[in-house]
């Protein structure tokens, strides 16, 4: 499933915001392979948690899952998100990379 961080979206269309800028693909990953569970606790918040393999990885590169956190308040006239991704994930010639990102 598409990444559920970043202030701009995969679908360019959907995206009023679109600028491709070194801030979309650098920080975060454009895609997850994992579970998602949404919770919805009012009207106005709801949550989301991911266990994930890697971070844009079709196929998990280590033993180890990274974890996704997404709360979304959205009182009567306007709303706020929270997102957090970390995960113990390898990459090209580095072992142990410990990744953390929110926003």
């Amino acid at each position: 499933f598409v990444t559920h961080m970043g202030y701009e979206v995969i679908e360019a269309h959907d995206n009023a915001n679109y600028s491709r800028s070194i801030l979309f693909g650098y920080p975060i990953p454009f895609w997850h392979n994992g579970l998602k569970i949404n919770y919805t606790a009012s009207d106005s918040l709801s949550t989301s948690l991911f266990v994930l393999n890697g971070w844009g990885n079709t196929y998990d590169n280590n033993t180890n899952k990274s974890l996704g956190l997404q709360i979304l308040w959205n009182p009567s006239n306007f709303s706020t998100v929270f997102n957090v991704l970390h995960g113990d994930e390898e990459a090209e010639g580095v072992d142990d990379l410990n990744k953390t990102v929110y926003e």
